[in-house]
């Protein structure tokens, strides 16, 4: 059997967020598929550094923190981005930790973006998310996204749907899960091209 294996980004700094429990309704559906691995990566507990030079030889500073997060993320099949709007925009911890993915973490991989909202926004993240972090990734993210907004109301019991709205969400969010599986067992091939393993190029223009 054929496995994908998906990495779900937390994107909240704050502890039991709303964004963690999107984040816990997907990984929960993604489970039974026998076909499927998940790992979560919660920026609440995971909390990196800023950038600097020294990520480049993996120093002491970065050894232990950034080693098991970048393997795990070179042998996932997909991203999933769990996104909260704070002001208008991406949370800053998240925008690190995808400068932190500068050696092929997330090359030609399949990402989907979950944009989280207390109220009717949720817009901005996936603009942010889309107009600068692919460059140098080379993350490909799929056309479908996902905005829960609302999120206090919706996705609260994995079971049980509390409203039209609620089982709107849950229909586009299972539908765009079942794209990205799609996505990702098609993408391996792309990967294992020998154009794509021995680009002259790293980095995006």
């Amino acid at each position: 059997m054929k496995i994908n294996r998906y990495v779900i980004i937390s994107g909240s700094t704050r502890q039991e967020s709303q964004s963690y429990k999107v984040s816990n309704y997907i990984a929960t559906a993604l489970s039974p598929n026998t076909s499927i691995q998940v790992d979560m990566i919660d920026l609440s507990v995971q909390c990196f550094p800023l950038w600097d030079e020294a990520i480049w030889q993996l120093g002491p500073a970065w050894h232990s923190e950034w080693k098991n997060i970048s393997e795990k993320l070179k042998k996932a099949d997909g991203i999933i981005f769990v996104v909260p709007e704070w002001n208008g925009m991406a949370p800053p911890q998240l925008m690190n930790f995808l400068q932190l993915c500068s050696n092929d973490e997330l090359s030609h991989k399949p990402g989907l973006i979950v944009s989280v909202s207390s109220g009717q926004g949720g817009t901005y993240p996936i603009v942010e998310l889309r107009i600068s972090s692919h460059k140098n990734t080379k993350i490909c993210y799929l056309p479908e996204n996902i905005i829960v907004r609302d999120v206090k109301n919706v996705l609260n019991q994995f079971d049980v749907s509390e409203s039209e709205n609620d089982q709107y969400v849950r229909d586009r969010l299972h539908n765009a899960l079942s794209i990205l599986h799609i996505y990702a067992s098609t993408f391996k091939k792309i990967r294992a091209d020998d154009l794509i393993k021995n680009s002259r190029y790293p980095y995006g223009m």
